[in-house]
């Protein structure tokens, strides 16, 4: 699978230093141990039914 797509993410210096170091701790890149979080999600196609469920529910209850 081909990685075309990134994303910008800014740290505070605990924040950038915690990373860095878990990932050299485990012999891995920053960005390996984030993709690996990443792929710990929910798969999109799950979330869509969460979203689709929780849309249905809040249009079934009358507000107030």
């Amino acid at each position: 699978m081909t990685r075309d797509k990134s994303i910008k993410v800014r740290l505070t210096e605990d924040e950038f230093e915690r990373i860095t170091l878990y990932a050299k701790s485990k012999g891995f890149s920053v960005s390996e141990v984030i993709r690996d979080y990443i792929k710990r999600l929910p798969k999109a196609d799950s979330l869509r039914s969460v979203f689709l469920l929780v849309a249905i529910h809040l249009a079934v209850i009358p507000a107030g």
